[in-house]
């Protein structure tokens, strides 16, 4: 009996051990795809309060005063909700590398209200504020890029690259928001402000572009609907408007007000896909959680009826041969 046995027992345990290991992971996964949903959340905010720092700077505070307060409040708010979330996460079991890039973000994010004070008394450029609030972003993003490499299995795998792909872009878009928003704030383009802008609008179409490839034909046709509409047109006449005077002293007396809102409608359509995308994340977690768990009893009870029947049938013939 002990040769089929010892084989029995090298390959189930093998096989348990390997959705002991998955499953272990998935309970990650699915904390981890919380935790992108709390960050997702709260850099949406800040993308905001972001664009609404480009026009109050760029107009030397005299526009936006109310609205940059509001905007704050709504990151506070998401930042009180992620806190919320971390008392209960471990950020030690998803290695060395997540680690790392867990707190190089919130090490970044402590500076949020030293910037907020320089924008108060106008002691900072609006260069300079902006790149502050993209870093923190771009940071906050690395964190749920590194959840793409913590999972083994392909397809969860492939659901987080187009999320991340569309977050990276959203975050360009942004960028743009706030970049045009001290542009027109102040009527024209400053040093290196056109090719940024020009980079921008480049660097959104590639991001959007690989989540495009990557995402599933439900994800693609949420996408396209949204983006679809008077919103985009209108944000993509205010851009032609931007590429059209570049050269000139003066932009046409864009309303840098009207430019954010309508960006910030943008935004809000892209963060309706975003979500969508989270929650996709999170039910195929489940749905390979679940997978795993049917596997794991699966295999327990081939094995325990491995055992038993070597054991019956060794003991059947042994029996009859020593009885002959």
């Amino acid at each position: 009996m002990s040769l089929p046995l010892v084989v029995i027992l090298y390959f189930g345990i093998s096989g348990i051990l390997k959705q002991t290991i998955i499953l272990r992971e998935l309970a990650g996964l699915k904390q981890l795809s919380e935790l992108t949903i709390k960050i997702t959340s709260y850099v949406h905010e800040c993308q905001k309060e972001r664009g609404s720092s480009g026009v109050f700077l760029g107009s030397k505070g005299s526009k936006f005063v109310k609205e940059i307060s509001d905007y704050r409040n709504l990151t506070d708010a998401r930042r009180a909700e992620l806190d919320a979330f971390l008392k209960g996460f471990d950020k030690n079991v998803f290695g060395e590398k997540f680690k790392a890039a867990f707190d190089a973000a919130f090490d970044f994010a402590d500076g949020m209200g030293k910037m907020r004070g320089k924008m108060d008394a106008l002691s900072v450029e609006a260069k300079d504020a902006l790149a502050f609030y993209t870093k923190h972003n771009a940071l906050m993003l690395d964190v749920i890029g590194h959840i793409s490499k913590i999972s083994s299995d392909a397809q969860t795998g492939t659901f987080i690259t187009a999320y991340v792909s569309f977050s990276r872009g959203k975050e360009l878009a942004g960028i743009e928001r706030a970049v045009m928003s001290n542009v027109f704030a102040a009527d024209k383009f400053g040093p290196g402000q056109y090719n940024q802008f020009a980079s921008l609008a480049i660097q959104q179409t590639t991001y959007f572009d690989v989540f495009y490839f990557y995402a599933t034909d439900e994800e693609r046709d949420f996408y396209n609907q949204r983006m679809s509409g008077p919103v985009m047109a209108e944000v993509q006449r205010i851009r032609d408007i931007a590429f059209e005077k570049f050269a000139m002293e003066s932009l046409g007396n864009v309303d840098a007000a009207h430019w954010f809102q309508s960006t910030t409608q943008k935004i809000d359509l892209l963060k309706e896909v975003e979500d969508k995308m989270a929650e996709d994340v999170a039910r195929r977690a489940a749905f390979v959680a679940t997978q795993a768990r049917q596997e794991f009893v699966f295999l327990i009870g081939l094995l325990m009826a491995a055992f038993l029947g070597t054991f019956v049938i060794t003991y059947y013939f042994s029996r009859k041969i020593i009885v002959k």
